[in-house]
């Protein structure tokens, strides 16, 4: 089953049905919870706040996201 790369992510939150993070605070962009953009790479508003994998889940996350082409 595909996950959004925000399921890894050591920077993101959760606030009622909210997701967002450091990078966004008031919700992240559809382009990155859906895997169409990585957010490794720079990314418009982000703050220079990239995704970082929560520690431990390097392989779950190697095996479960897939970005667009």
């Amino acid at each position: 089953m595909e996950m959004s790369q925000c399921n890894y992510c050591k920077h993101r939150r959760v606030r009622g049905i909210t997701t967002y993070c450091a990078a966004f605070p008031n919700g992240i962009p559809d382009d990155i919870k859906w895997n169409k953009f990585d957010h490794k790479k720079p990314y418009e508003g982000d703050g220079g706040i990239r995704f970082e994998v929560i520690p431990g889940l390097e392989t779950p996350y190697k095996n479960a996201v897939h970005f667009e082409e």
